[in-house]
């Protein structure tokens, strides 16, 4: 990762960047204060959903080491494809050093665009699942509920943004809302792109799910970049 202008780059201590959802925001925005951790080389996965044949399941990454003072946060990681490729193996190397900094790392599953029974609107609803899910394992998991993140590279960035972008039916359920943002190249505005407009086919326009064009003043997600750095 490359520093950023003006920050100096030390060999003991990672540098991460960090977005916030201003309208989660509590005080300074030092959410995720955590400590090096070894953290496991394979993931446990744990069934979300089922729906009809096929299982969408999160690959759990679980610190090793003890759980100290405050609970920790999680990360829930999505992988790209453009949403229609792609498996939540893509996201091992970047669970493993976030899980190593301390974090409960998930490396979410959604359904993959078809042109035919999925479309990147299943996707958005899937997206919601882990999050979801953290919240409602965070005491068996030693998770603060606070203090979850979400992160999304090109097309799956779009899905990470949109479960705080977009109203959906589960919005009286177990809150999918993120605490912290971070998009690597996000796809923020799709309405030129023929490519989600072939993968929607005739059940959606994209400019009705495109985030530029639909992000409400109430949603309106305000990027924070910070420079944290944690010491062992």
């Amino acid at each position: 990762m490359d520093t950023p202008e003006g920050a100096s780059r030390s060999t003991s201590s990672p540098i991460i960047p960090s977005a916030r959802v201003d309208g989660n925001a509590r005080g300074p925005s030092r959410l995720f204060s955590i400590h090096l951790d070894c953290g496991p080389k394979t993931p446990e996965a744990q069934l979300i959903r089922r729906v009809g044949a096929t299982e969408l399941k999160s690959h759990v990454f679980i610190p090793t080491g003890p759980v100290q003072g405050n609970l920790r946060p999680a990360i829930v990681l999505l992988h790209g494809g453009g949403w229609n490729a792609g498996s939540p193996e893509w996201t091992y190397d970047d669970a493993k050093r976030y899980v190593g900094l301390g974090m409960v790392t998930i490396a979410g599953e959604y359904r993959l665009s078809d042109q035919k029974n999925s479309t990147p609107l299943e996707a958005m609803a899937d997206a919601r699942d882990p999050v979801r899910w953290v919240r409602q394992n965070a005491k068996d998991l030693a998770i603060d509920p606070h203090r979850i993140a979400i992160y999304g590279v090109c097309a799956e960035g779009h899905l990470a943004a949109a479960a705080a972008a977009f109203p959906h039916q589960e919005e009286n359920e177990l809150i999918a809302v993120y605490d912290a943002l971070m998009l690597v190249s996000p796809a923020a505005s799709i309405v030129d792109d023929h490519w989600p407009q072939m993968l929607l086919g005739a059940h959606a326009e994209a400019k009705d799910i495109s985030l530029a064009e639909n992000i409400k003043k109430q949603h309106e997600l305000t990027l924070d970049l910070q420079v944290y750095r944690w010491s062992p």
